[in-house]
Parts: structure tokens; C-alpha cells; sequence
């Protein structure tokens, strides 16, 4: 650090003015580290310094690419260069204490007190020069709300005396530029932008080297893997893209120190990882075990054997993926999901999230009906953006997404492309805002409903897909194949009637499941059957059905208890696909079968024990009876 004792000389004077400007001015002190590889950003800050008149620069970049430390860097080369360059930081905040009436006379007297203190500084030193440095200057115009003038008037006048006081610096990101200062053209030629770009990657890596040599040395920095400083510049940029560098990655390098001093744990992979994920919820490893997923999935999906055998494909690519060392500027893995209503393509999502993160927390579920508006794409954006801003490792369904507005599968493309949703939230000052996050650490999963003609089709064209035995509902045989690879120009054709290609090709998986057969649905029947019937063996009850048998009269091939049989061929046979999903299974059982059960717990109040059973007359039991004539009974003992 320099030698700044000549600042003494004028404490009394400076303690004066910082009252009388609300305690506002702070001392921006020269770097440890001068900024690296701004040279020609410095030559520019310099050049603008050296105007006669209106020495006032506007620096313009985004939040952390290094606009303060610009500005310390040059003052730190202009002492180094003979001449005592005193920075003083301006606190918008301060400045404002009180109300904006003390804003306004602050603004009108800053320059000409900040002068005061720089000809008490040159009667000690002549070669004393100082400058103040405003940053985030718009806020002296957002501060009087949307649509006022009044922050602008401000300004103007004071900037344009500069010439006659002291240099002044600004500072703001583009976004706010351009919203509070480029549409007043008189405050806009008043401030001469100089625009400060976001560093590449390998000025990035040369800064982090910096900063920790400055810390810990020459020889420990050496030792570091130089693929732990590309991880972290890799990572930030596809995870953090709302931030800019070097900021960011000294966030993490700062934080990894902390941990390896502490715990004295070395700066490696496992702690950038560790890093990302405890302080940005950012998974980067995603360490994830296809095969407890797939066994999951077929354990609550069942008789979609295609479905399966895709999925077990798309989680082992996302595994192998996730262990390299490149990072995807998309999100981890998006796919289609498209059948009739009730064939499991939402119980699919919900088990492989669960097969990932142990339970279905980290599924969020979009009801795509909800944004069927013209004017819905900028509410889903928002809504899809401030859902993962802080939820970075999640899987997304986005639901019937048939049913949303044009403009909102539009709004998709590029969010499915580049792993990004821009988005607009209004700020404290009416304007909106600009936002950006990060779908990169995600699933994506859509469904559709459309084309159930398409699956209809289907299902009469591969007869196999139906006629599976109980024992074989998942098995994705060399026949299945064979017929997957004559289906897929159907499938492919009946999404195109519904969904425009660009959108289809966003979908790296398109997952068609297929209309539930005979053997599926008694499966799902008999447990769902027996999940709800727990809720009552929970409250002390007993509740019995008969076991499952094999039976005749044209369904020899089944092996199923009655009541399962009773809800499959008694209430469900019908010729339409989408009227004979699980949610089907699950409506009978809480219309037909619980009311029973109920109703009969009523007329014997002290009973515990009651079993459910049919009438006998149902078409699986009997030719005699007509298909309605098949009942439930509750027989209590």
C-alpha cells in the first residue's frame, strides 16, 4: 500500500464536507492487485480524464467485470506516475439520507466541497489531484420513480461544471444505461461511456492465479491443478450466466480458501463441487446410479416397456455426461413424453426424480393450461425464471404443454437451446428488470395428450404392445424392437400434425407411451387397490379380499383377485384409449369400491373386519349376466 500520509493534511477539512454530505464519501484505496488486461480500457478512462471541460467518464459493464477496480488501477498507475490521485467513492444511499430535498442540494454543492478539500490537499502537495467515483449513478435518477425527470435535472447541471472542480467517474451496467440515461440525450452526451466487456476465460484464470498468490504464494498456487480454475470459470459461466467475471469465480476461489485453510482440505475438484453446491445449490457432480433409477421406474411404471428402455438410455447418457469435465450449455436432458391420458407419463417423471434424489421434492410441475393466453409467454418466464434462480438441480415437468399458447412453446426454443430463461421483474422503481437463470443443472420433461388417433393407430398396428402377458409387462423384446423402429415414422408424423419441428427438435428424447393392456391395468389395479385399503388396516381395521385366481370364460391368460378383475373388465372396457388409464383405475376404486366400504362401516359401527367381494355376476364370472350386472359387496364378520 502506498504511502497516503499526505491525506492528513486535509482530514480536518474532509471530516467537514462528509458531514455536510451525509457522511456520503469514502476513500477508494489503491489495489493489492492491479486489474489485468485493461490496458486500453485504462488508456480510454485516461484520455477521458484529459478533457478540458467535461472530465467525466461513464463506465458501462455488468455487474462484476471490475468497473471499481478499474478505477482503482488507475489511480494506483497516476501516484505510481507522480501524480497523487485521490479517489473518493460517492454512496448514492447516503447522499440521499434525509430525503430527496437533501439529495438535490447535496448534488448541486458535491463538486464544488469536494474542491474545497482538493485545494486544502494542494496547498501541502500541488501534485494532488482529486476525483470522485459514483457508482451505480442511476440510481440518482431511479430514486424519484418511474418516468421523473427530476434525478436527470440533478445530474446534469453538476456534470457539466465538472471541468470547473474535480474529474468524476460513473458507473452502471448497460441494462440501466440505457433504461435511466441513454433516453435523456442531454444527461446522456454529458456522460462519455466507456464500455468495460466481460474478460475471457483465460484472463479469468490469469486473475484467479493473482489473487491467490497474493494470498497464499507463488508455490501453493503452483500446486493447484489448473483444471480446478477451469472448472470454476466453466462452471460459473453455464450455471451463473446472470453474473460476470472475474467477480464470480473470485467468489468461489474465495470461499474454497476459506474451506481449505479451515478444514485443511485441498483446493481441488471435490471442493470446487463442494463449493457449488452448498453455496450456489448448484450440482455439478450430479452423481446419480442409472441402474437404482431404472429400477425405480420400473418398480411405479408399469407395462411401458418402450418407455424404459428409453429412459434407462437418456439417465445413462446424462450420468456419463455429468462425470466429464466439459459442462452443457444446455440442460442436462429434455424429452417429450407423449400418450393418452393416464398411461403414466407423469408417474414416470415423479419416479425418476425420485430415482435421483431419493424422494420428489426437486420435481416442479408446471400446469401448462395455465399459460394458454396471448399474453402468457412473459408470465411463464417469469414464473419458469424465479423457480430456479435459487433451484439450480431440478427436474421440470412441463404438463399438457399441447395446451399452451403458441407464444409460450415459442418461448421455449431458445430456453431448450441454450439452457437460459430471460425474464422481467418489476423493480422498487416501477421499471422492469432484466433477469437471467439457469436451467443447465436441469431436467426438462414435457408431456402431450395430443394425437391419441396417432396412438390408436398404434396401438391396432403393433398388436404385440397389447397382447404382453402379465409376467413379461416390461420386458422390451427383440419383436418390440423390431416393431419400435416401424412405429417411429408414425410417432413422428402425429407430433408433427401437433407441434412445429423447430420445438421437436428441442427435444433430444421423444418417449411415446403406449394405451395401458389388460395385463398393465390389473396390475396397477391391484395396487392402487391396495394402497388405499392400508389407510384402513392403519386405523384398525381389517379388510380382506379374496386371491388372486386363474380364471375362464375367455380370460384363461389372467391370474388376478375379483375386485381387480371387477374394475379392469367390468367398468372399464372401452374402445377408448384415453378413457382407460390409471386415473381410470384410480376413479372406480374411490367411486365404486371406498362408498362401499364406507357406507357399510356405518351400519355396523363396532365391526373391524369386512371383505370385499362381487355379486358373482360380472362378465369374467358369467355368460348369463349382461355386463352391467356386476356389483361390489361388502360382506362384514
Amino acid at each position: 500500500m502506498e504511502n497516503m500520509d499526505f491525506l492528513q493534511y486535509g482530514e480536518t477539512k474532509f471530516n467537514e464536507i462528509n458531514k455536510y454530505l451525509g457522511n456520503a464519501l469514502t476513500l477508494l484505496e489503491y489495489p493489492e492487485n492491479e486489474v489485468i488486461e485493461r490496458e486500453e480500457e485504462l488508456k480510454g478512462l485516461d484520455y477521458l480524464m484529459k478533457r478540458r471541460e467535461t472530465p467525466v467518464a461513464c463506465l458501462i459493464g455488468d455487474a462484476g467485470t471490475g468497473k471499481t477496480a478499474l478505477v482503482e488501477t488507475y489511480a494506483k498507475r497516476k501516484y505510481i506516475q507522480g501524480e497523487k490521485t485521490v479517489v473518493l467513492s460517492v454512496n448514492i444511499g447516503a447522499l440521499n439520507s434525509g430525503g430527496v430535498h437533501n439529495l438535490k442540494e447535496r448534488m448541486e454543492n458535491l463538486l464544488p466541497k469536494v474542491k474545497e478539500y482538493e485545494d486544502v490537499l494542494k496547498e501541502n502537495d500541488d501534485s494532488v489531484k482529486v476525483m470522485i467515483f459514483i457508482d451505480e449513478v442511476h440510481r440518482i435518477i431511479s430514486v424519484f420513480g418511474k418516468g421523473s425527470k427530476e434525478g436527470g435535472d440533478i445530474l446534469k447541471p453538476t456534470l457539466a461544471r465538472a471541468g470547473q472542480y474535480v474529474n468524476v467517474i460513473t458507473a452502471t451496467t448497460r441494462e440501466e444505461y440505457d433504461r435511466y440515461i441513454a433516453k435523456d440525450g442531454a444527461l446522456a452526451r454529458r456522460l462519455k461511456t466507456l464500455v468495460i466487456n466481460e474478460l475471457s476465460p483465460k484472463i479469468t484464470k490469469m486473475i484467479l492465479k493473482n489473487w491467490l498468490i497474493n494470498k497464499i504464494g507463488q508455490s501453493s498456487t503452483d500446486a493447484i491443478d489448473d483444471k480446478v480454475f477451469d472448472r470454476i470459470i466453466r462452471a460459473n459461466k453455464q450455471m451463473q450466466s446472470e453474473f460476470s467475471e472475474p467477480a464470480k469465480s473470485i467468489d468461489i476461489i474465495e470461499t474454497m480458501l476459506a474451506i481449505h485453510e479451515t478444514d485443511d482440505v485441498p483446493m481441488d475438484r471435490s471442493l470446487v463441487d463442494f463449493v457449488f453446491r452448498t453455496s450456489k445449490n448448484v450440482d455439478l457432480e450430479f452423481n446419480i446410479d442409472p441402474s437404482v433409477v431404472v429400477e425405480n421406474l420400473k418398480r411405479r411404471v408399469r407395462g411401458q416397456p418402450l418407455v424404459l428402455y428409453t429412459m434407462e438410455r437418456m439417465i445413462e447418457m446424462i450420468s456419463w455426461q455429468a462425470q466429464g469435465n466439459d459442462i452443457s450449455n444446455k440442460p442436462r436432458g429434455t424429452g417429450l413424453l407423449v400418450g393418452t391420458s393416464g398411461v403414466g407419463k407423469t408417474e414416470a417423471v415423479k419416479a425418476l426424480t425420485e430415482g435421483i434424489y431419493g424422494d420428489e421434492s426437486n420435481l416442479v410441475i408446471f400446469s401448462m393450461t395455465d399459460y394458454d393466453t396471448p399474453g402468457s409467454s412473459d408470465r411463464f418466464r417469469l414464473d419458469l425464471g424465479t423457480t430456479v434462480r435459487h433451484r439450480k438441480s431440478v427436474v421440470i415437468l412441463l404438463d399438457e404443454i399441447e395446451k399452451a399458447h403458441r407464444t409460450v412453446r415459442l418461448a421455449l426454443l431458445p430456453i431448450l437451446d441454450e439452457g437460459i430463461v430471460t425474464y422481467f421483474e418489476e423493480g422498487t422503481d416501477g421499471f422492469l428488470v432484466r433477469q437471467q437463470s439457469s436451467l443447465r443443472g436441469s431436467i426438462v420433461f414435457a408431456t402431450s395428450n395430443s394425437g391419441s388417433k396417432m396412438f390408436e393407430d398404434i396401438n391396432r398396428y403393433a398388436k404385440e404392445l397389447q397382447d404382453i402377458s402379465q409376467d413379461k409387462i416390461d420386458d422390451y423384446s427383440n419383436q418390440l424392437k423390431f416393431s419400435t423402429k416401424k412405429l417411429e415414422p408414425i410417432i413422428q408424423r402425429g407430433l408433427e400434425r401437433e407441434f412445429p419441428p423447430e420445438l421437436l427438435q428441442r427435444f433430444t428424447y421423444t418417449v411415446p407411451f403406449n394405451a395401458l393392456n389388460n395385463s398393465t391395468k390389473l396390475d396397477i389395479a391391484n395396487k392402487m387397490l391396495a394402497k388405499e385399503l392400508k389407510e384402513f388396516m392403519d386405523r384398525g381395521y381389517t379388510i380382506s379380499i379374496n386371491n388372486a385366481v386363474k380364471w375362464g370364460l375367455g380370460y384363461e391368460e389372467y391370474k388376478a383377485n375379483e375386485i381387480s378383475m371387477y374394475i379392469v373388465f367390468e367398468r372399464m372396457m372401452t374402445n377408448n384409449a384415453g378413457a382407460s388409464g390409471a386415473r381410470n383405475i384410480s376413479k372406480v376404486i374411490k367411486t365404486d369400491i371406498i362408498p362401499e366400504l364406507l357406507h357399510k362401516m356405518r351400519e355396523y359401527p363396532t365391526l373391524r373386519r369386512f371383505k370385499i367381494t362381487t355379486n358373482g355376476r360380472c362378465i369374467f364370472q358369467t355368460t348369463e349376466e349382461a355386463i352391467t350386472n356386476g356389483a361390489i359387496e361388502i360382506v362384514p364378520y
